[in-house]
């Protein structure tokens, strides 16, 4: 249950059994009169099966959103349903896991003025203890379970399997109660309340704090009620007296009343509402002062509207609903008039019930929810009775919803305050249905660009647009710069939309900023459209061009070339002039503006031209220079920072041999020598080759090598600025071979003006 303002105290949590829901409530416009629009949003996301479902204004946005809880045989958890901007709700992400998401109530856990999460096991088939959870509102839409593993159970082997849950908020409580949140939960498990053990399917009272929920009692005692299993709870004050009485209703059809006593979580003994067997299991109650449709007879006492809360009841699975009237006796008391059965009288049929509730108010409407494949609206009061259909699908092809939970939701339209979010069982989809919602739609923004000012202008035609008929009903500018903007938005009816214009005339330079605010019938009711646009001092050329050209790593005597390319920004015709370069070095830079100088260049994103502009490093270093382009803009010449770095490559050469390797044995193993190249310059050494030559009768192997002459060539090709390769060369000496020589190196290269040499002498034995 949320807390007052966010909810009607009416929908108070009541429980569900199997696939069935209870606690709702809706209120329409005009009794027996659909409503002639309504907005009905679906997610299909969840791909599970819906389950709980719960409804408040959980991140403070002054709307409600609404909090599904759904299982899987593996998963379970709970996701919001938000409204967006536009009315529309959408699946918001990530969700919560918990260890169930069958039944959910709202309720401030934790003092902190949110409304919080509690979730309950209902349809299970673990054998295990499962866990009550608290999702502690964490202000942002976001939420944090907290597992309540100190409520144990005993028997039916040790599961906590609930048959009913309702909440009791602190904004609802006064007196006595001291702003205490309860939680009221009917386990079908026996349950330790301050050392004693209650039976099974006892309702136990909870205190919510602290995001904590502490059994603090159970208001059954032997005093003569019925020992059948709960299967309904709700909270309401029946005897006003400031503190929330506990209302029960159970398998065998009893529903019976425990007072709140004085002290908090605690209630005096029960005293029986009312008996029958033939109501069968009751699976839903409600509290409020019900009205009544008009009767032969007149409306039956107790159901007259006298700001009296009356018990609603839901009975037979859905297929008896009933009022019994709480009626005043001498010196302020109160007792139980006879029931009044109100259901099916007026449903045209035996569709099954899914969820009640009682509008607010002396005299409220009962409502109740029809579940089946047509699910459908009924409500009745002293001015008669009717029902509205709920959409069952949303689309052509779209599964039928079988109809599993249902909750209040605030519509923001005062004539039909009331729509319904609910669940489909076999098509894993919840629905939202706002009756009487028409969305409206026009432009989010209008940007006027740049105008100029005192002569020029921009305008635009639009449609503000919602389905059927609505009205405009009063339109206004507003803002800083309101003056200099005119809007033209006719006001009264509109059949599915009205043409509407707005303009941009600045009055003097700047940028300027209004909003065209437009109310209607439809939804939301207001409209705030943000308008901009920019004044000129009048039609002139305005040259647009980057300020900084880096033209990169140019090697040293060859040429590097980048594009700079020149944009009209303004509201005439651009001329470039000329280019001029300046700067330390400047003369290592090259300007072609062929393409530029002396052309127009129009106000437009498509035109333009381009400045070539080369360097040819004569050295290794940093280069800049500034160009110059002269234009006709009224600001003068723009200057652009021209950077280059001349680089050369830097071979390095060593040759590495072991001792071993430098002496040689006739026709022995071969020994290698190992050969490291290494490029420490900012350039690529292009065509690097090493040149070998041993002496008389030593042979050379080398991978990739080539002989020619006397001579081995091993190609290395390009080696990358910081780039190292190591050749292995190896060496054997024929049975000929020279006793004393040398391995000649030559390291060869493209940038190299002069190869590096080296040489390793050489010993044969």
């Amino acid at each position: 249950m949320a807390p007052t303002g966010l909810m009607p105290a009416w929908l108070a949590g009541a429980p569900a059994r199997g696939i069935v829901a209870a606690a709702l409530a809706a209120a329409f416009a005009l009794a027996g009169c659909a409503p002639e629009h309504a907005a009905v949003d679906r997610t299909d996301e969840l791909r599970k099966f819906p389950r709980g479902l719960a409804v408040a204004d959980f991140d403070g946005d002054g709307k409600d959103e609404a909090m599904v809880g759904y299982s899987t045989f593996a998963h379970h958890g709970v996701s919001m349903l938000v409204e967006d901007d536009r009315g529309r709700f959408q699946l918001h992400e990530p969700d919560v896991q918990v260890e169930h998401g069958d039944l959910l109530v709202t309720v401030d856990a934790n003092g902190d003025g949110l409304p919080d999460v509690v979730t309950a096991p209902h349809i299970t088939s673990s054998q295990n203890r499962e866990p009550i959870t608290v999702l502690e509102n964490l202000g942002n839409g976001r939420f944090r379970a907290h597992e309540q593993s100190a409520i144990e159970v005993f028997g039916y082997w040790g599961s906590l399997l609930v048959t009913g849950i309702t909440a009791m908020t602190a904004t609802e409580a006064t007196g006595a109660w001291g702003g205490m949140d309860l939680v009221a939960i009917a386990p079908e498990a026996m349950v330790p309340v301050g050392g004693d053990v209650v039976r099974a399917g006892s309702p136990v009272v909870f205190e919510a704090r602290d995001n904590e929920l502490e059994a603090v009692s159970t208001p059954e005692r032997d005093d003569g009620h019925s020992n059948s299993p709960t299967s309904a709870l709700a909270f309401g004050d029946l005897n006003q007296d400031g503190r929330p009485d506990l209302i029960v209703g159970r398998e065998d059809g009893e529903v019976s009343v425990y007072l709140g006593a004085s002290e908090p979580g605690t209630f005096e003994s029960s005293r029986v509402a009312y008996s029958d067997p033939s109501w069968g299991p009751i699976r839903a109650l409600a509290v409020g002062d019900v009205g009544f449709p008009d009767a032969p007879g007149g409306i039956p006492a107790g159901l007259e509207p006298d700001g009296r809360p009356d018990i609603l009841v839901l009975g037979q699975d859905g297929e008896l609903l009933a009022a019994i009237p709480n009626v005043a006796t001498a010196g302020g008391g109160f007792t139980f008039g006879a029931p009044r059965r109100i259901w099916p009288a007026w449903s045209g049929g035996w569709t099954r019930l899914a969820a009640i509730g009682v509008e607010p108010g002396p005299g409220g409407r009962w409502v109740a929810v029809g579940a089946g494949l047509d699910p459908a609206v009924y409500w009745g009061n002293r001015g008669g009775a009717g029902s509205t259909p709920l959409p069952d699908r949303v689309e052509d092809g779209d599964r039928p919803c079988y109809l599993g939970e249902a909750r209040l939701i605030h519509t923001g339209v005062p004539e039909t305050p009331y729509g319904v979010a609910y669940t489909c069982l076999q098509s894993y989809t919840a629905m939202i249905w706002m009756p009487g919602r028409q969305r409206v739609e026009a432009p989010e923004r209008f940007d006027f660009g740049s105008v100029a000012a005192n002569i020029g202008g921009a305008g635009a035609n639009f449609a503000i647009k919602a389905p059927g008929s609505f009205r405009i009903l009063s339109w206004s500018l507003e803002g800083p710069d309101a003056s200099e903007f005119w809007a033209n938005v006719p006001t009264g009816q509109c059949e599915g939309e009205c043409m509407a214009a707005v303009s941009f005339g600045p009055k003097s330079v700047g940028e300027k900023k209004a909003r065209l605010v437009v109310t209607t019938t439809a939804y939301p009711r207001t409209i705030e459209i943000p308008l901009r646009g920019t004044g000129t001092p009048g039609p002139e050329p305005r040259i647009q061009v980057d300020h900084e050209l880096d033209l990169g790593a140019v090697r040293v005597g060859e040429d590097g070339t980048a594009e700079l390319r020149v944009r009209n920004t303004g509201t005439a015709n651009l001329n470039v002039s000329g280019t001029e370069l300046v700067g330390a070095d400047a003369d290592a830079f090259a300007v072609d503006g062929a393409d530029c100088v002396d052309r127009w260049i129009e106000p437009a994103s498509w035109s333009h031209c381009t400045i070539r502009v080369s360097v040819t490093p004569v050295q290794p270093g940093e280069l800049s220079a500034t160009l110059r382009i002269e234009s006709n803009d009224p600001d003068g010449a723009v200057t652009v920072a021209l950077r280059a770095e001349g680089v050369v490559s830097q071979l390095r050469f060593a040759a590495q041999a072991t001792k071993r390797a430098r002496v040689l044995r006739r026709g022995g193993k071969a020994a290698v020598v190992k050969l490291v190249m290494r490029n420490d310059g900012a350039a690529a050494a292009r065509d690097v080759r090493v040149r070998l030559r041993a002496p008389r009768g030593v042979k050379v192997k080398a991978k990739g090598a080539a002989k020619r002459g006397k001579a081995w060539t091993v190609a290395v090709g390009e080696l990358a600025p910081g780039g190292q390769r190591v050749l292995r060369v190896r060496l054997k000496a024929g049975k000929r071979a020279a006793r004393r020589g040398k391995l000649k190196l030559r390291l060869l290269s493209s940038d190299l003006a002069e190869p590096q040499r080296k040489s390793i002498r050489l010993r044969v034995r």
